[in-house]
């Protein structure tokens, strides 16, 4: 019997947030396990808008 196992990464940037089409093509249902990180923000960060976030995310905060 042949297990084929695959990883799949999804960095943080443009992707997060996103919604992602995961397609099974195999006979078999597929599993899928999401594990997310800490976040790469300090702990009650708020930015009112996104002009506020995006101007923090370039500044490495």
């Amino acid at each position: 019997m042949l297990l084929l196992y695959l990883l799949a990464t999804i960095p943080s940037g443009k992707y997060a947030g996103k919604w992602h089409n995961v397609i099974n093509i195999g006979s078999r249902p597929i599993k899928l396990y999401a594990i997310y990180a800490p976040p790469e923000h300090p702990k009650n960060t708020v930015h009112p808008t996104k002009a506020d976030s995006e101007a923090a995310e370039e500044s490495d905060f």
